[in-house]
């Protein structure tokens, strides 16, 4: 039985698809892409060191599933969001035990800081991205807007010519804007 077993994962090694980029292509994707990454990372954990972390593990972990990746450089931005999005749940864990009753009381006199506020703000932006423009669309805006990709990027990955990416990123940006003003001046007016 552990035989047939051993055999099979044999076999599944042998007839395992070959990677999809050679090593030289892998070191011109960490080129090319590693600073927008390191961006994308440090936005949102705000921590330049950590980011670096997380850009380097996202490439170890993409190199382990270049076989099973068809697009890499998509494949990274996912890999990044989501590792982020890890450490700042560890951090949020790590701080809910760390919080004793004078610091929760401390914390709930004080008006909300700078940071605090920047972040209500991107949540706001965040979810107006992710309510009112279509998956595609959003899916441009936050590839250019938060992750810099060129247009040419952009225009390789959703197969479309430049001009008509700078029309939807332009429209994205006044349907966010305006709705963004209208649930401020809906605020305001209350």
């Amino acid at each position: 039985m552990l035989q047939n077993s051993l055999s099979f994962v044999l076999k599944a090694k042998e007839t395992h698809q070959k990677p999809k980029m050679n090593p030289e292509e892998f070191d011109q994707l960490y080129h090319n892409s590693s600073e927008a990454l390191k961006r994308q990372a440090t936005r949102l954990l705000s921590d330049r060191d950590e980011a670096q972390d997380v850009v380097q593990e996202a490439f170890v972990n993409l190199w382990g599933a270049m076989d099973r990746t068809a697009k890499p450089k998509s494949s990274l931005i996912t890999i990044v969001k989501n590792l982020c999005l890890d450490r700042l749940r560890l951090r949020g864990r790590r701080r809910d035990i760390s919080i004793d009753d004078s610091e929760a009381e401390a914390m709930a006199t004080h008006p909300p800081d700078y940071a605090e506020e920047q972040e209500e703000l991107f949540a706001v932006v965040d979810r107006l991205i992710s309510t009112r423009l279509t998956a595609r669309d959003r899916r441009i805006m936050l590839l250019h807007d938060y992750h810099g990709w060129s247009y040419e990027d952009l225009s390789e990955e959703f197969d479309m010519p430049e001009p008509t990416l700078r029309v939807i990123l332009s429209r994205c940006r006044k349907t966010v804007r305006e709705a963004y003003f209208a649930i401020n001046n809906k605020n305001n007016h209350t």
